[in-house]
């Protein structure tokens, strides 16, 4: 079996130094017109030895909080991820990740200091703040929208998530989204519903974005176990999944049209209901 280092070294075309450090995420209903969807990215480090009490301030403090979001409808999910294979000089080492249905909803005016008191009377919205400035520094922001997704009729559970950073080559957006759709989405449809994989979203990167931003779209593969974000057998997939397609051709398509950035590998720290 060729390992999924090998193939992502094929399509990337970089180190296998850089590929030894990489092993969005699409939670909601998938087709050829899927539900629109946006997610704000809140890219945070939170420093050695305060992981295990900011962890518990997320799911204690601010879980509920993000629960009144979603019954107001300003949000439908919201997830916390633990970013893998990060050290102190990393930027960050957490992601918070809420998602709407529209691109109003992801300006809406909320004001956090009254959902915190809804949420509990008592609260002391100050005190919320400083404590959780104290456990996290806040590195930046990024807003993405999905483009194009495969997912079962019923969402399955899943615990890690590998995204891909794509930047574009000069005049091949066409190019590269029909490659994605064309050849790779059957490949994840695949993966998916032979039980290798749980989802896999294509996410178009909004803000920050322009040509000198480093990557354009972001695509994510989401898994049950940490035993599968490694175990695919890209040959054997390829073949049931296009099997009149030459697999070389798809790398050389790929990679003609953009460049693989970077990868991470992110796992659900918490999330809601």
């Amino acid at each position: 079996m060729k390992s999924l280092l090998y193939f992502i070294l094929k399509r990337s075309q970089v180190s296998f130094l850089t590929m030894l450090l990489i092993t969005f995420c699409s939670y909601f209903t998938a087709a050829q017109s899927p539900t629109p969807v946006f997610a704000r990215l809140t890219m945070q480090k939170v420093p050695a030895g305060k992981e295990q009490e900011y962890v518990k301030f997320m799911k204690e403090t601010m879980k509920p909080m993000h629960t009144l979001r979603r019954t107001k409808g300003k949000i439908i999910h919201w997830i916390l991820f633990k970013v893998h294979f990060t050290g102190d000089n990393d930027a960050y080492n957490y992601v918070g990740v809420s998602y709407y249905t529209s691109w109003a909803n992801t300006e809406a005016n909320e004001v956090f200091a009254e959902l915190f008191k809804e949420v509990n009377p008592k609260a002391d919205p100050a005190a919320i703040a400083a404590q959780i400035q104290g456990l996290r520094t806040v590195v930046s922001q990024a807003l993405i929208y999905r483009a194009d997704a495969v997912e079962p009729p019923a969402p399955l559970p899943f615990k890690f998530v590998r995204l891909d950073y794509m930047k574009v080559k000069p005049g091949m957006n066409a190019a590269y989204l029909k490659t994605e759709r064309e050849d790779w989405m059957p490949f994840h449809k695949t993966l998916v519903e032979s039980g290798q994989a749980t989802a896999w979203g294509l996410w178009r990167q909004l803000f920050p974005s322009g040509s000198d931003f480093p990557y354009d779209y972001v695509t994510s593969s989401r898994y049950g176990t940490y035993a599968q974000v490694m175990e695919t057998d890209y040959a054997k997939t390829f073949k049931k999944a296009s099997p009149s397609k030459d697999l070389d051709a798809i790398f050389d398509r790929t990679t003609k049209s953009r460049d693989l950035v970077k990868s991470e590998l992110w796992e659900v720290v918490e999330m809601l209901n």
